[in-house]
């Protein structure tokens, strides 16, 4: 028997399979079969309207539940919040910091007076004046004053009311009354502006030195010497000393607590050589970090003479975070010498402080409006030649290289323009970026002292002292100049202040997925079948596009013939 059998086949094979033959036959599988709570019953539930209406109200009230919550965690995690961590752990060594100590007195009247130069004749002039006007403001005679400082304030023109260069009402047009002004405080401009003219030949050689000053030196029982200090001259205290500097040279550590194992200092302070602007008698001892402007006046201890006095410091370390979360920063040396205007301050390498940033700033202000460099902070730095040139160019200053000083004690000019400044400073009205260091070690201090030398010991530092210094002294004069001060590590310990990311990027995907979870039942499974979804019609777009292009092309049917029995 012969059959046959006739099929029409489609060489073109436009058949289906994975993923339907229309979008909406694409998407309405997707939906059926999606693990999304909520989309699926809208259209299991295609029969029923009132069901179909309430899941589609459910979930539209999910979606604005997540929107809401999800604008929250946006909003929190753009806020860059961050927490504190405070830790202490018992260190094995601990870093030592470095030591300033300055004689309260900042020059040796001595030394002025056997000087010929005529800078520091007018120095002496200048610390004495204000005083004697005191005296005679008070009902003393003004012939009281005598000699060669007589002669020198005759000559040079200096006295009271017009010689300060002000005003018959004595107030500016800023409203400072000058006028009353202390002598005490006439007294330290009028030392100040002198003092900075000098060179730094000059300001060191009149200072209190190291031989006289350093009776006795001694380094976890080792003794020490002036060579393990770094001599330096500061603005208001003059010679200054630093133990432990840094600065091309190891730095020294301790491995236990305890005043044995810190530095202690004998010293000689010699007030007969005091000058009259110095009211108290004493040392000043700075702690800091190694490497770093030690500023006396706002951070020193003040050492009493005739006392012992401990100080025993413990160590802590502020660790902070950098931008977005926080505002520190990593300073390169280039940004250091932008920023910092102590970093070429005589011989020493001082990095980045706020400190020492915030005076450099004010110094620019008073650079750029004044033309003039208050003598309280360095005049010459590349972080202020922008603001001499500036001072320049408004022609407020002669010269872009050669600094001229602020007249804080003569000049009415000066004086105000400065006092405007320094106002506008106190009032917030100058910007100053200085952010802080991202690692920065700090110390703090307990104090405590006792009477020295002792009643049995004071004889055999009388003897030792009248010939280390080679003067005659007795016990008063002794005990009203000599000191022993110890610096030591109370402990071991170093706390640590870390400032850390409180909501990271992990934290807001972890609250996400919660949310996402919570309002939609939405997961990364649900996400991967998103992304099957456009993979099936896509690929329905690129067929149907393959067949557009042949829309004239007609597939030819074959006839196939078979035959059975």
């Amino acid at each position: 028997m012969n059959l046959t059998n006739e099929m029409d086949v489609d060489v073109e094979g436009g058949g289906g399979g994975g993923g339907g033959g229309s979008v909406g036959e694409i998407w309405t599988e997707a939906l059926e079969n999606t693990t999304a709570h909520g989309l699926g019953n809208v259209l299991r539930y295609r029969n029923s309207k009132s069901r179909r209406i309430m899941w589609i109200l459910l979930f539209l009230a999910g979606l604005g539940a997540l929107i809401y919550f999800v604008s929250q965690l946006a909003v929190k995690y753009f806020e860059w919040p961050t927490e504190t961590d405070v830790t202490v752990e018992l260190e094995p060594r601990l870093d030592f910091p470095a030591v300033t100590i300055c004689n309260e007195n900042p020059v040796k009247r001595s030394q002025i007076a056997a000087s010929s130069s005529s800078s520091l004749n007018n120095l002496l002039v200048e610390v004495t004046r204000n005083r004697r006007a005191s005296t005679s403001a008070l009902g003393s005679s003004v012939a009281s004053i005598s000699g060669l400082s007589a002669a020198l304030i005759s000559a040079t023109g200096l006295g009271t009311g017009s010689a300060l260069g002000l005003s018959s009402t004595g107030t500016s047009s800023s409203g400072h009354d000058y006028l009353s002004k202390s002598s005490r405080t006439q007294s330290l401009d009028q030392f100040q502006y002198q003092f900075a003219k000098l060179n730094d030949t000059e300001r060191m050689a009149i200072g209190h030195n190291m031989t006289t000053f350093l009776v006795d030196c001694s380094w976890q029982g080792y003794p020490c010497d002036k060579s393990n200090f770094t001599e330096f001259s500061d603005y208001k205290y003059g010679n200054c000393f630093i133990f432990n500097s840094g600065m091309n040279k190891t730095v020294r550590s301790a491995a236990r607590g305890g005043h044995t194992y810190g530095l202690s200092l004998e010293l000689y302070i010699e007030q007969d050589e005091y000058i009259m602007t110095t009211e108290s008698a004493g040392v000043r001892v700075t702690i800091h970090e190694q490497n770093s402007m030690p500023f006396a006046e706002e951070h020193s201890i003040v050492v009493a003479p005739g006392k012992h006095t401990s100080i025993g410091i413990s160590k802590k370390r502020f660790v902070r975070i950098d931008s977005p979360y926080g505002d520190c920063k990593n300073y390169t040396e280039e940004e250091n010498y932008e920023l910092n205007a102590y970093s070429e301050y005589y011989n020493l390498i001082v990095n980045y402080s706020r400190e020492a940033c915030f005076k450099t700033c004010l110094q620019r202000q008073i650079i750029r409006d004044c033309g003039c460099a208050h003598p309280s902070y360095p005049a010459n730095a590349t972080a202020l030649q922008a603001s001499w040139n500036i001072a320049y160019n408004k022609n407020l200053t002669n010269s872009r290289d050669d600094p001229v000083l602020c007249n804080i004690a003569n000049s009415t000019t000066h004086i105000e323009c400065v006092d405007n400044i320094v106002d506008m400073y106190k009032k917030g009205q100058i910007t100053c970026d200085c952010p802080p260091k991202c690692v920065e070690d700090t110390f703090e201090a307990s104090v405590s002292s006792m009477r020295w030398p002792s009643d049995v010991y004071q004889m055999e530092m009388l003897q030792t002292l009248s010939a280390y210094v080679n003067t005659d002294l007795d016990l008063l004069k002794m005990r009203r100049n000599v000191l022993k001060v110890e610096i030591f590590y109370r402990d071991m310990n170093l706390e640590t202040v870390t400032t850390n990311v409180a909501y990271s990027l992990t934290d807001l995907g972890s609250d996400l997925g919660g949310n996402l979870g919570l309002w939609l039942g939405v997961s990364v499974l649900t996400a991967c079948e998103l992304f099957n979804l456009i993979l099936d019609v896509i690929q329905l777009a690129l067929r149907n596009h393959k067949k557009n292009s042949k829309n004239n092309h007609v597939s030819p049917v074959h006839k196939i013939t078979t035959k059975g029995f």
